[in-house]
């Protein structure tokens, strides 16, 4: 059935092009925008199995209206579908599909939620109920890059198959990316299948961290740039496709990151200053933002999904808050972070920029299109103060962040992390100006080859290529592509290690136990050992299962401690590790039996505030 959902998306692409006389490297991003949002809207009943019976239903209905469209103009149709640009970026996410279907997760942040959350997606068909979300601390994180995560795992419907979540993420990044490919017009092939490449290698100029895993910072940073591009790209187009396209790609920005709305109300500011005319549907983008980030809002509050993050955001805006005493150390890291450490892990052989630098090319490409009529001098001025006043703020948000909520996070003093967390945060401001001047450029240079001013089109064409190949991350590509299969053993090994025995036991203990899945478990661990690292590595293997963590020492513990603890987790389930001392004095009274086992699972029955523990059998 996957076969038959892309199929289906597609199918839809091409009527849209068709009906909507647009190219198709415009119309499958702006499809696949609508799929996530339909995959969002089933994931609130658990219907996502529902697209098994939706997709050949919607692929009967688009190849027939196609046929009744295109009767006595077959060769239009032909000609929407034979799009070589497009047809060789299909080719290289195939090809990338197979590449990295492999791949493991090893990155934390994969292992604490991007990851772990797709997974329990995969296998709720949703978004599980009340208490029921893994990775709780994460609980208020958007679902659009694990919604999509969702399509490509459903290739294997019978078994998780994790690499196909890198499959998905990098196949969201270049879907998102494809209205650039319209600018090459109806070039040779060896030129368009060139551009393609050089499109997949973008985001690795602003950012080496997206090759680690699957993190939505980059995502939001392209979806975010295609909105801007969008939002600019006016003319030629219908004001119902205008606004269409603008609202399904803020919807799905917002619905990308929390802090995708500020973004979103950003690009809205854009608008109001690079709009010719006056719109009488600029509520359709204002209102399907609304509806996006109020739905997932109030789902969230319904659900008790409250992000570590937003508590503490929370806690210091009520007037909790102290400077931290490191904040001139966090200043000195942050500073000399941003003006001389590279954006890229990796080292290339080739330019590895610092954010600052970034920055100031961003800013010397808008004014320099400018001064060469890439655009009036006027909307450059525009674009340029646009820019100058974001990138302010987005660095300004950035250093607030490190010193607010991050503030415990001392690998932060070192300012080469300083500069990483800088190119990652700040992914949505140099990628969103990169994809929006990049757009600027080839538009200028069609116009350029219209005007017969083919040396200056070449030039900025040139320009365009050259800068991508001299900044882009590949020793980053090349390590997430084919590299990692040098490390896959070694890998494998290092994750199966950060689990414990004690939590292998946990882990068999509760494995293909259907009614734990989208339930919260409580599981105490031995108190006198830190064990919050493989904890989480814990809770990622038993996703769909969302497992809180405490602690237990039978020495300090008593029966009203566990059941306070108990109360506050909202846990429907317990699991204790063996510790040292006899449990029943904690527990039996709490038990159904009067007898407590340690390594075994008990269902908690609540009555009237009385809570009693029972055995669940395997």
């Amino acid at each position: 059935m996957w076969i038959v959902l892309l199929a289906a998306v597609l199918s839809t692409a091409v009527l849209i092009a068709y009906c909507a006389d647009e190219d198709l490297a415009d119309t499958i991003p702006v499809t696949v925008c609508g799929l996530i949002l339909l995959l969002y809207l089933l994931s609130f009943g658990r219907g996502l199995w529902l697209m098994d019976y939706i997709s050949p239903a919607v692929l009967a209905g688009t190849v027939f209206l196609l046929w009744k469209k295109s009767a006595g103009n077959r060769e239009a149709l032909t000609g929407r579908i034979r799009n070589p640009a497009v047809l060789i970026m299909l080719i290289l996410l195939a090809v990338l599909t197979v590449c990295v279907k492999n791949e493991i997760f090893t990155w934390w942040d994969d292992i604490n939620f991007w990851a772990t959350d797709a997974k329990a997606i995969y296998y709720l068909n949703g978004f599980a109920g009340k208490y029921g979300n893994v990775a709780p601390e994460f609980g208020d994180y958007p679902p659009a890059t694990s919604l999509f995560k969702w399509v490509f795992l459903h290739a294997s419907p019978e078994h998780y198959q994790e690499g196909l979540q890198f499959a998905a993420y990098y196949c969201l990044n270049a879907v998102l990316l494809m209205p650039l490919l319209r600018l090459l017009g109806r070039r040779s092939i060896p030129v368009q299948a060139a551009g393609g490449i050089l499109l997949l290698f973008l985001p690795g100029v602003i950012n080496g961290i997206l090759f680690y895993g699957t993190c939505a910072d980059v995502t939001m940073g392209i979806a975010y740039g295609a909105l801007l591009w969008a939002i600019w790209d006016h003319d030629g187009h219908s004001e119902n496709w205008y606004n269409i396209r603008i609202a399904l790609y803020a919807a799905v920005l917002v619905l990308t990151k929390s802090v995708g709305i500020f973004w979103a109300l950003s690009a809205f500011v854009f608008l109001l200053c690079v709009r010719r005319t006056r719109s009488r549907k600029t509520w359709i983008p204002v209102l399907t933002v609304m509806a996006a980030e109020g739905s997932w809002l109030t789902f969230c509050l319904l659900m008790r999904r409250v992000a570590k993050l937003t508590s503490a955001g929370i806690h210091m805006a009520a007037g909790h808050y102290q400077l931290p005493d490191n904040t001139p150390e966090k200043i000195r890291y942050f500073l000399k972070g941003f003006l001389l450490i590279p954006m890229h892990s990796d080292q290339n052989f080739t330019l590895d920029l610092s954010n600052a630098a970034m920055f100031l090319i961003l800013l010397l490409a808008c004014l320099l299109l400018g001064r060469i009529k890439g655009m009036e001098k006027c909307e450059a001025g525009r674009v340029f103060r646009y820019l100058l006043l974001m990138g302010l703020l987005c660095y300004g948000f950035i250093f607030a962040a490190h010193i607010t909520v991050f503030q415990t996070e001392s690998q932060y003093l070192d300012a080469a992390n300083m500069a990483l967390s800088m190119s990652r945060y700040g992914a949505p401001f140099t990628m969103g100006g990169l994809y929006l001047l990049m757009g600027i450029a080839l538009a200028a240079a069609q116009k350029f080859r219209q005007e017969r001013s083919g040396r200056k089109a070449a030039l900025i064409c040139g320009i365009c290529a050259l800068s991508v190949l001299l900044t882009a991350d590949y020793q980053g590509m090349y390590r997430a592509v084919i590299g990692y299969r040098a490390e896959l053993s070694e890998n494998r090994a290092y994750v199966s290690g950060m689990i414990d025995d004690a939590g292998r036991v946990f882990l068999k203990k509760t494995a293909g136990n259907r009614q734990l899945w989208g339930k919260r478990i409580l599981y105490l661990r031995d108190d006198t050992v830190i064990h919050w690292v493989k904890d989480t590595y814990i809770s990622s293997q038993a996703s769909p299962e969302a497992v809180v963590y405490n602690g237990i020492d039978l020495s300090t513990m008593s029966s009203q401690t566990v059941l306070a603890e108990i109360q506050a987790s909202h846990a429907q389930f317990l699991y204790v590790d063996p510790v040292a001392g006899d449990p029943g004095a904690v527990f039996d009274s709490m038990t159904e039996d009067g007898s407590f086992e340690y390594a075994l699972l008990y269902r908690i029955c609540r009555n009237n505030g009385t809570i009693i523990l029972q055995k669940v059998q395997n």
